[in-house]
């Protein structure tokens, strides 16, 4: 199911973003600040992330804002 991210699923999210391979220790730390920002509210309402639950655990996260730089464009 998918559903909007909640605080209680930052343990979950960053173990799925390590589990990728995608990123380096450095990037994991700076993707927990922006996760986290999101979190405390100090980003703009136009910023989302969304997590897909399956069996009671996170299998997939995505995250998607406005683009600054073009009208209307996301």
């Amino acid at each position: 199911m998918i559903r909007t991210a909640t605080p209680n699923d930052m343990p979950a999210l960053m173990a799925l973003a390590d589990a990728t391979g995608m990123f380096e220790a450095n990037e994991l730390e700076g993707l927990a600040g922006m996760v986290s920002a999101y979190f405390d509210g100090h980003l703009d309402d136009d910023h989302f992330w969304i997590v897909n639950e399956a069996d009671g655990a996170l299998s997939g996260a995505a995250y998607y804002a406005a683009e600054t730089m073009a009208y209307g464009v996301w």
